[in-house]
Parts: structure tokens; sequence; C-alpha cells
């Protein structure tokens, strides 16, 4: 069991007490990016997410939201398709985009 993360430190991972049974992290790891765009007249900010897994991206479409909310929807998203426990996702951030930019995804 050398993908323990305490190998380097006890050198037998059969033996360990840090061990106990740990095993190395084999979550598939996704991204998400976020668009935001704000509308002046309502004053009402919404927003946008692309989800990559590695093979696939897609546009989780619009919403009403603002911080951090596209981050939630992706993870929301994610948990449905692999399962609670078994992805690890990565954010990669969010900009303030034009409506229409949002709208068709070209962020």
């Amino acid at each position: 069991m050398k993908n323990c993360k305490y190998y380097q430190v006890c050198g037998s991972a059969e033996n360990c007490v840090n061990c106990k049974g740990y095993q190395a992290d084999s979550k598939k790891v996704v991204y998400c990016v976020g668009a935001k765009w704000f509308d002046k007249v309502n004053g009402n900010t919404y927003n946008n997410v692309k989800v990559i897994d590695g093979e696939n991206i897609e546009y989780l479409g619009f919403s009403y939201g603002y911080g951090s909310d596209y981050f939630y929807r992706a993870k929301y998203y994610f948990e449905k398709v692999y399962g609670a426990d078994n992805f690890k996702l990565i954010d990669l951030g969010a900009g303030y985009y034009k409506k229409a930019d949002v709208k068709n995804g070209r962020f």
C-alpha cells in the first residue's frame, strides 16, 4: 500500500498505526467555471456555470444567484452524476460577463 499518505514517514503502510485502512484519493477530479452578469434595471445578479469532468463540458444554464452560487450548483450537479463522495470539485473562479455571453455559454 505505497499510496498511503504516511508511507514516506513510516515505510510500512500495512503496520502503520496512522493508516488504519487509508486508501489513496481515488475521487474523480472535476472543475467548474462560473460566469455572472448584473441586471442594472432590476438590481439582480445571475450566473451560469460551466462544468468540466475531463471528458465532457456542460453548461448548467443561467440562474438567479450571486457570490458562490454557481459553485454550489455545480456541486449539486456532480452529486447527482457521481454520488456525494465520489468526486473532488475544483473551483476555477468566476468573472462578470455581458448578458449575451453568459446566456450563450461564451465564457
